[in-house]
C-alpha cells in the first residue's frame, strides 16, 4: 500500500496524451532513482566527514546540493513543467562529465560512455532531433577540446596513465553502460506497451467495425424486408383494384341468377313442389359460388404473417377463379395440370399473392396479340412433388420477353408495360416470396416457341412439430 502511494506521489503519469504520459513516466522515474543515488552519496559523505579526522572527498554542500537539485526537478515535472526540468536535467548529467573531458583529458574511458548515457536521456526524454542536436553539440566539444590538448593549449591531468587498471575502475564502467541499459530499457518498456495498448485499440477498433458493420447489413436487410413487405401489402390492394371491376362482374351475375331463381320460386305454383325444390337448388348452388368467391377475395387481402397448413393446390385453383374474368375478356384459358399434394405449412395469404401475380402477368403477356393469329391463348400450370421438393411450371404462348430486358426481370420497378398496366414490382414480389417465405428459387425459360416459362422450386414446408 505503500509503495503504491509513493509510486502515485511520486513516479505515475498526469499527461493526458499517450506519448507525453511515456515521456513523464520516464523522467519521473530517472529523477526518484538519481535522488536515491544522490541522497545515498549524502549520507555517506557526512558519515564519513564525521568519522574521518582528514575527510578529502567531495564537498558536502556539493553533494547535498545536487541531491536538492533532483528534488526540485521532480517538483517541478509533477506541476506540469517537465520538459524544463528534462533540460535542466541533461545539463546536470552532462556538465559533470565535460569538466571530467576537460579536467583528467578526452581519451579517459568513462566520458564517452557517460556522454553517450547523455545522448540516450535526450532521445527518450525530449525527441530524436534533441538528440541529434546534443549529438553535434557535444562532438563539437569533444573534437575542440581534443585539439587543444593534443597541442597542449590546454593541460589536463595525466597521473592515472601511471595508475594501473583496477576493480573499481571497471565498476565504474559497468555502473555506466548498466545507466545507459537502464535508460534505453525503461524507454523500450513504455514504447513497447504503448504498442500493446495500440494493437489492442486496433483490434478492438476493428473488432467494433466489423459488428458494426454486421450491425448495419442487418439492419439494412431489416429495412429492406419490411419495406417489401409494405410494397407487396400496397401491391395487393392495388391488384385487387385493377380487379375489381372483374370481381364485381362475376359477383353480380350469380347474384342475379339468385335473384332469378327466387323470382320463379314465388311465381311457382303451390302443387309444384318439383319445380320449386330445383329453383331452391339453383339458388343455394349459386348462393354457394357467392360464398365461395367472397371467401376467396378475403384470403387475398387478409394480413400477410398468418401462417397455416392448407392444400396448395386448391389455393391454385382460387387464384385461378380470382383471375377468370381478366383470363376471359383477354382470351386466355387456364390449362390446369395439377394433382392434389399433402397440405404445406407456410403463409397462404403470400402463396396467394405468389399465384396471382404470376398469373395476371402471363395474361398480361396476350395483351399485344391479336386473337387471330391462331397461336395458343394458354396459360399451362403444371405442379408437382418428389423427394420433398414441390415444383410449379407456369407458361404461356404471348409476347416473351426481348434479350435485353430479361436480366431486369425481377429489378424493382422496371417494367415494359404501360403506366395503366403495370407497376414493375410483381415480379419483384414473386422472388421475394419465394426465396425469402418459401426458401426456394425461381427461374425464367424462353422457349423456342415463344413466350416464358416460369419455374418454381422450393422446399416442403412444414409445421414446426413436424420437423427434425
Amino acid at each position: 500500500m505503500g509503495v503504491h502511494l509513493l509510486y502515485r506521489a511520486l513516479i505515475a503519469p498526469r499527461a493526458a496524451e499517450e506519448d507525453t504520459r511515456r515521456r513523464e513516466w520516464i523522467l519521473n522515474t530517472l529523477l526518484t532513482i538519481s535522488i536515491l543515488l544522490s541522497g545515498g552519496l549524502t549520507i555517506s559523505a557526512v558519515f564519513q566527514w564525521l568519522t574521518m579526522p582528514t575527510y578529502q572527498g567531495a564537498p558536502i554542500w556539493a553533494i547535498g546540493g545536487v541531491c536538492a537539485t533532483f528534488v526540485a526537478l521532480l517538483i517541478a515535472s509533477r506541476r506540469g513543467a517537465m520538459r524544463p526540468a528534462s533540460f535542466i536535467l541533461l545539463g546536470m548529467y552532462a556538465l559533470p562529465v565535460g569538466y571530467t573531458a576537460y579536467r583528467w583529458g578526452t581519451d579517459l574511458p568513462y566520458v564517452l560512455i557517460a556522454y553517450a548515457l547523455v545522448i540516450t536521456m535526450a532521445s527518450v526524454l525530449i525527441s530524436t532531433r534533441t538528440s541529434l542536436v546534443v549529438t553535434a553539440l557535444i562532438g563539437l566539444y569533444v573534437m575542440g577540446l581534443s585539439f587543444l590538448q593534443t597541442r597542449g593549449i590546454v593541460q589536463p591531468l595525466r597521473y592515472w596513465y601511471e595508475l594501473p587498471f583496477s576493480l573499481a575502475d571497471a565498476g565504474v564502467g559497468v555502473a555506466l553502460m548498466v545507466a545507459v541499459a537502464l535508460v534505453a530499457w525503461i524507454s523500450n518498456r513504455e514504447i513497447d506497451r504503448s504498442l500493446t495498448r495500440a494493437r489492442t485499440s486496433e483490434r478492438d477498433l476493428l473488432r467494433e467495425r466489423d459488428l458494426l458493420e454486421e450491425r448495419v447489413e442487418e439492419r439494412t436487410r431489416e429495412v429492406k424486408r419490411l419495406q417489401m413487405e409494405q410494397l407487396s401489402q400496397q401491391y395487393r390492394f392495388i391488384e385487387f383494384g385493377r380487379l375489381s371491376s372483374g370481381f364485381f362482374h362475376d359477383l353480380i351475375t350469380p347474384l342475379n341468377v339468385v335473384s332469378l331463381h327466387l323470382e320463379r320460386l314465388k311465381n311457382t305454383p303451390g302443387g309444384c313442389v318439383e319445380e320449386a325444390t330445383a329453383h331452391v337448388e339453383h339458388a343455394l348452388g349459386t348462393a354457394k359460388h357467392v360464398e365461395t368467391f367472397l371467401q376467396d377475395i378475403r384470403r387475398h387481402l387478409r394480413h400477410q404473417e398468418l401462417k397455416e397448413s392448407f392444400s396448395f393446390s386448391e389455393e391454385i385453383q382460387r387464384a385461378v377463379r380470382m383471375l377468370t374474368h381478366k383470363a376471359k375478356k383477354a382470351g386466355v384459358d387456364f390449362i390446369l395440370d395439377v394433382p392434389e399434394i399433402p397440405p404445406i405449412h407456410t403463409n397462404p395469404t403470400k402463396c396467394n399473392q405468389l399465384l396471382v401475380n404470376i398469373l395476371s402477368n402471363a395474361i398480361d403477356a396476350y395483351a399485344d396479340i391479336s386473337q387471330t393469329t391462331g397461336c395458343p391463348r394458354a396459360i399451362h400450370l403444371m405442379l408437382s412433388e418428389e423427394h420433398g421438393e414441390i415444383t410449379l411450371v407456369a407458361r404461356d404462348w404471348g409476347c416473351g420477353v426481348a434479350a435485353e430486358h430479361r436480366p431486369r426481370m425481377f429489378e424493382a420497378f422496371f417494367t415494359t408495360k404501360g403506366p395503366e398496366k403495370g407497376t414493375g414490382i410483381g415480379l419483384t414480389i414473386v422472388k421475394d416470396i419465394v426465396e425469402n417465405t418459401l426458401g426456394g428459387q425461381v427461374t425464367v425459360e424462353h422457349p423456342h416457341d415463344g413466350g416464358v416459362q416460369f419455374v418454381i422450386r422450393f422446399p416442403r414446408p412444414l409445421p414446426p412439430c413436424d420437423r427434425s
